[in-house]
């Protein structure tokens, strides 16, 4: 294949098993298109062959760097390679204890790339700190970076001051405790940062805001916010996210989502963290402006898909300091599981004054496996919009309030909810439920 010298193309995209490239394949000269080169342990060429690929272009994968010598890697001239949209870097994760910390601190260090890269992937990488180029402004069409599986990284790279950065993913960075002032890099960090995901950070405990004042600029464009399986993960997220549209926290155990305003915020999941509350803004009267009062906003107006999964001191959803104690005019579908303490959703001695709080627009319901949960409030069965209910696995569910069915249900599940007896005769001969309305009932397991 060396001599292959006016190849054009070699798309080796899907050869997952390839464990090295072929003898001379830097005497192709005329290659534009290679997907993948995989440094092996053996004969095959070495990373020093690139440098006379000098025309390869949109997307390359250098794999095997745990295979590569420090002088191979400044010979790959990355950095002359100014075609290449997307570049992919791996060091393997079954090279074990036999990998060099200060090797690969270097090599990463030499493959720096051109500064019109668009897309930077690093994974497996085994040194414990970044290149001071990652993250260097002169980066100003980087659109995606995506960090995984550096281990033995304790420090993020300062990306914030990346201007055009839309994408971050940072994954299995499992020597990183906190997340603080050498993330963000200057002063505005992150203009431009629309997407941000925490993935797999077993030691991560604190996410420290930008700047003393805690209403400092940062992520003012970030739309979606995803942190998971961060178990040792305690305190507060970013105070000012303005235009965040979806946040998905899972496996998050210790943290307690606190939330003071999410004007923009459509979706929340939660799953396995201890609880969310809503916090307090302190105002001062105008009348005597030396006294401070509490007062509590509705931050999370305008969320229309909520879902909260395993938070064990979740009592209720409509209660003082809890997330909905204002209106809420826009969810339409709501999804609670594995709340054990979840007793109702309004709390009972807000119920009455709750009625016409309750979210107006809510089409789906769905609780599955609350074990203290005892009853649907009746105002939920007066909602017009609602066209499913699903009820699994509540054992002391004892019955519904005895009112007609919404006229606009098409689906009513009830299963392994042992307490239950009957249905309300109301739903029996309500005229104004469709033939479509589907009932499944399994009840008592005597019945």
């Amino acid at each position: 294949m060396g001599n292959l010298i006016n190849l054009h193309h070699l798309n080796n995209s899907n050869a997952y098993s390839l464990r090295e490239m072929p003898l001379r394949i830097g005497n192709a000269t005329g290659l534009i298109t290679l997907r993948n080169f995989v440094v092996g342990k053996g004969s095959g060429s070495i990373l020093g062959e690139l440098k006379s690929l000098k025309h390869i272009r949109e997307r390359l994968c250098i794999s095997g760097l745990e295979n590569v010598h420090v002088l191979d890697a400044k010979k790959a001239d990355l950095n002359g390679k100014s075609g290449l949209n997307v570049i992919v870097l791996e060091w393997s994760s079954s090279a074990g204890d036999s990998r060099e910390e200060r090797n690969e601190t270097r090599v990463l260090d030499l493959l720096r790339p051109h500064q019109g890269l668009k897309e930077l992937v690093i994974s497996g990488y085994g040194g414990t700190s970044f290149p001071i180029w990652l993250g260097d402004s002169s980066f100003s069409t980087l659109v995606r970076l995506t960090l995984e599986n550096c281990s033995k990284s304790t420090d993020l790279p300062s990306v914030g001051q990346l201007p055009l950065l839309k994408y971050l993913a940072v994954s299995g960075m499992k020597g990183v405790r906190i997340v603080g002032s050498e993330f963000y890099g200057c002063s505005d960090p992150f203009p431009s940062l629309e997407t941000l995901y925490f993935v797999s950070m077993e030691e991560w405990e604190e996410w420290i805001p930008h700047g003393y004042d805690q209403e400092a600029r940062g992520f003012p464009h970030l739309r979606e916010l995803s942190i998971i399986r961060c178990s040792k993960l305690v305190g507060r997220l970013p105070e000012s996210l303005p235009l965040l549209e979806r946040l998905v926290i899972r496996s998050c155990e210790q943290l307690l989502i606190s939330v003071r305003s999410l004007p923009s915020l459509c979706k929340l999941e939660v799953e396995g963290c201890k609880q969310v509350v809503q916090r307090s803004t302190i105002d001062h009267s105008p009348l005597n402006p030396a006294v401070p009062t509490e007062r509590f906003t509705n931050g999370l107006s305008k969320v229309e898909e909520l879902k909260m999964v395993g938070c064990k001191d979740l009592t209720s959803l409509w209660q003082s300091r809890t997330v909905f104690l204002q209106d809420n005019a826009s969810l339409c579908r709501l999804v609670i599981e594995d709340c054990p303490q979840l007793c109702s959703l309004v709390a009972e001695e807000e119920e009455e004054q709750q009625q016409q709080g309750l979210p107006c627009k809510l089409q789906y319901l769905k609780l599955s496996r609350c074990e203290y949960f005892v009853k649907l409030p009746q105002a939920i069965l007066s909602l017009s919009s609602l066209t499913e209910i699903h009820i699994k696995d509540c054992p002391i569910l004892v019955s519904f309030p005895e009112t007609g069915l919404p006229p606009q249900l098409r689906v009513v599940e009830i299963s392994e909810c042992y307490a239950l007896k009957s249905l309300p005769e109301a739903w029996m001969y309500n005229s104004n439920t469709s033939l479509e309305t589907i009932f499944t009932f399994k009840a008592a397991k005597s019945q």
